[in-house]
């Protein structure tokens, strides 16, 4: 092209041509610079919950007092068969504190305690949510604490260590339900991969484009379910401060890096990223944190 204005007729076009493309293929562009910026990425950074995986977690262990009980075996309240006096309790807690938060784990476990233990009446009071951590509530004058072991006192963690390591190596994520006196219950939660993750980590891998997790989960959680996607790289135990310092890590070592999240706890990592991408089934905070929208949730 000899005439300049001629390129400044073509570059919009060719855009608003790239732009049209992508929205067909359920890739929303929010500006110009998100698209040209794309085009420079040499890793990608994948969230795990809802991301890489379904974020459809169902509870697969529920241990009261050290005996691990299959989710399963556990009666529901509608079959005439009820849980313990003691498991009933302590289902009600969990979902009255799970209740008042919209995360998919709790989502999970409200739903599980709901269909066991029948609707809990309880009333949470000083409720306050910790994010990357979990909850806090007084429910008849008792302090409870619900959520992983950075809720619980070295002493607990210590205690619940093996538990957790048992239930880590076969990927599920532990939620521990403590009260004054110490850890009262578990509850163990899996979510399998979604089917277009494996395919969309190799097609990044074949692009030459480093691919890596970044997870709240504890090491073995991540690592079993990172195995599977075909992720060797990983970032775990990572609070939302964390995941943002894992971005400025990788930007600093000369990459040029996009993060894929759902979550209100991505949302720091999001901005911090050269293009930051929502899966669009995901929250509101994190689809305004980001540069690109992945409309129907699907990361290939």
């Amino acid at each position: 092209i000899s005439c300049p204005c001629s390129l400044g007729l073509a570059t919009p076009v060719a855009v608003m041509a790239a732009t049209g493309k992508g929205m067909s293929l359920g890739v929303l562009f929010k500006n110009a610079e998100a698209l040209q910026r794309a085009e420079k990425i040499n890793c990608v950074l994948l969230d795990k919950t809802a991301t890489l995986t379904e974020g459809k977690m169902r509870v697969t262990d529920f241990v009261v007092n050290g005996k691990n009980t299959s989710a399963a075996s556990v009666p529901a309240a509608e079959s005439g068969d009820t849980p313990t006096a003691e498991e009933k309790e302590i289902l009600h807690i969990a979902a009255a504190i799970e209740s008042l938060s919209n995360h998919p784990i709790a989502d999970c476990i409200r739903a599980f305690a709901d269909e066991k233990a029948g609707e809990s009446d309880k009333k949470v009071q000083n409720y306050v949510y910790e994010t990357g951590k979990g909850a806090r509530g007084e429910i008849e004058g008792k302090a409870y604490r619900l959520g992983n072991d950075k809720l619980l006192t070295a002493a607990e963690a210590a205690k619940a260590k093996k538990e957790e390591k048992r239930l880590s190596a076969e990927g599920k994520t532990a939620v521990f339900l403590a009260g004054e006196e110490g850890v009262i219950a578990v509850f163990a939660l899996a979510d399998g991969l979604k089917e277009t993750s494996v395919d969309a980590v190799a097609a990044l891998k074949k692009a030459k484009i480093r691919v890596a997790m970044v997870t709240g989960d504890n090491e073995l959680v991540a690592r079993a379910i990172a195995d599977k996607a075909g992720i060797s790289d990983v970032f775990a135990g990572a609070l939302p401060k964390d995941k943002a310092e894992a971005v400025k890590r990788v930007k600093a070592a000369g990459g040029y890096v996009a993060m894929v999240g759902d979550g209100i706890n991505d949302s720091p990592a999001l901005k911090e990223a050269d293009v930051g991408i929502a899966v669009g089934t995901g929250t509101d905070v994190a689809i305004d944190s980001a540069d690109v929208v992945l409309v129907g949730g699907d990361i290939r």
